[in-house]
């Protein structure tokens, strides 16, 4: 169950990170429509919503919010360094 809350809190900040113009233009070439920023936000925070209920799901009221912070913690870094730090495959010019 803490493997889930993992890969939903990584996957919940690539999602918010790409929601902004400036990430999103880098890894697709054009800049996202409002509509579609909207869903990557909102899909980000239902999937940040899914790692809490995970984390307490696994280790119950007491620890749960612990390491489901320290999951928030260090999926928010990794997220941060994937974006910012790791060249998109494919240059394309717009």
């Amino acid at each position: 169950m803490i493997w889930i809350a993992f890969f939903c809190t990584l996957a919940a900040f690539l999602f918010l990170g790409l929601s902004t113009a400036q990430h999103y233009q880098r890894r697709f070439g054009t800049r996202p429509r409002a509509d579609r920023q909207r869903l990557l936000r909102l899909i980000a925070w239902l999937l940040l919503a899914s790692s809490l209920v995970s984390a307490f799901a696994a280790r119950g009221p007491v620890f749960g919010p612990v390491i489901w912070i320290g999951l928030v913690i260090f999926a928010a870094a990794s997220s941060f360094l994937f974006l910012n730090f790791i060249a998109p495959s494919k240059e394309r010019k717009s």
